[in-house]
């Protein structure tokens, strides 16, 4: 471990711990109160089930923060005006996904506030200069970086709100690139990156043992989801800018490139297909799946697996130094588009097949002669 690694280590335990109880005591306690979510023809179940979850994350980041503030301001070092200015807009993300849980936004009202509040993320945690081309850089002008990075903030958030949509998927999907995240930042002194992901991490965790279940206690919400998705992709960014923080650019999207894949390669199959992108739907490729008769825990513990395998491969090209090609990451883009193809196909042809026809009664022949 490095002398940064360790110097942060004991009190981010400290938090973690504050966090994970605080998440799982006040999600237990929405539970109970049992504000529910109605099915609909969207829905991937079949009860009314509460859907506040992601209140237990946000009093987690909350705890998280006066903890920092009051029990351990040194790690805050000279920078408590970015951290107050990131965690705002972390709350108010979580803000706007509460509204749309109450009020249920257009999506294109939805989406131009997710726009602004990515690019203030962005203005505050900063944006690639550079990206990594083997032992060389490709410098980037501010306008393509900044926008770049407003870019990938926007869709982590939209892919995180999609993927929720499975007992248990979302939360699972995430701990464990925020644990490998929040150990590279951790690793590199990058205090932004292992507050954010330690405290995202303790919140899912809490949240984790009434969701992922065969019949979920409580679903995340937007409330939830939004914020997980903005903050994950905000810690990335303060990655990129620790200390040699040019050679991760590739490392973060690849963390979550099973959750990247299925959103991104969905919203292609629709384009093909002439569909409205941002029609609600149940096309994405994990919920075509649910509706084959696959369980919930099935699909989570496959989409977890693919995240801690990705996860080793994220953290074996930063060691060996491939995280550095852009072909790298390629690479297993093509793998992961070829699988979901793949996969995609043999569910249209198990639809045609359930789609036979009865055959025709000769008393129904008889009479239409």
């Amino acid at each position: 471990m490095t002398e940064a690694l360790w110097i942060h280590l004991w009190p981010v335990i400290n938090l973690a711990g504050l966090g994970f109880f605080t998440s799982l005591g006040v999600t237990g306690f929405m539970v109970f109160a049992g504000l529910g979510d109605t099915p609909n023809a969207r829905s991937n179940h079949k009860h009314v089930t509460p859907s506040c979850g992601g209140v237990g994350l946000v009093a987690a980041f909350g705890v998280c923060s006066l903890a920092l503030v009051l029990i351990h301001p040194q790690l805050l070092g000279a920078m408590p005006l970015t951290f107050a200015k990131i965690l705002s807009l972390v709350f108010a993300v979580a803000a706007l996904g509460l509204c749309d849980d109450l009020f249920e936004f257009s999506a294109r009202f939805k989406f131009a506030l997710m726009i602004l509040l990515s690019a203030l993320g962005v203005s505050c945690v900063g944006y690639p200069s550079a990206l990594p081309l083997g032992d060389s850089v490709i410098p980037l002008p501010p306008f393509i970086g900044f926008w770049g990075a407003v870019l990938w903030v926007f869709v982590v958030i939209n892919a995180v709100n999609f993927i929720d949509g499975a007992n248990g998927l979302m939360a699972n999907t995430l701990i464990i690139p925020c644990l490998a995240l929040g150990f590279i930042g951790l690793s590199s002194g990058s205090v932004v990156a292992a507050f954010l992901c330690g405290a995202l991490f303790v919140g899912l965790l809490g949240f984790l043992p009434y969701n992922m279940r065969s019949k979920a206690a409580i679903f995340c919400g937007d409330t939830g989801a939004l914020l997980a998705g903005y903050v994950f992709a905000l810690a990335g960014l303060a990655v990129i800018h620790a200390e040699d923080g040019a050679n991760l650019v590739y490392f973060v999207p690849l963390l979550i490139l099973p959750i990247l894949a299925d959103v991104l390669l969905t919203l292609l199959w629709r384009a093909k297909r002439r569909k409205n992108l941002l029609a609600p739907h149940k096309e994405h490729l994990f919920a075509r799946i649910l509706s084959m008769g696959v369980g919930h825990m099935q699909i989570t513990w496959v989409y977890g697996f693919l995240t801690l395998l990705f996860a080793n491969i994220a953290v074996f090209g930063v060691q060996s130094g491939y995280i550095r090609s852009p072909f790298y990451i390629g690479f297993f883009v093509v793998v992961m588009a070829a699988a979901y193809f793949i996969v995609g196909r043999l569910i249209e042809k198990a639809d045609a097949g359930s789609e036979i026809p009865a055959p025709t009664h000769s008393a129904d022949k008889a009479s239409s002669d």
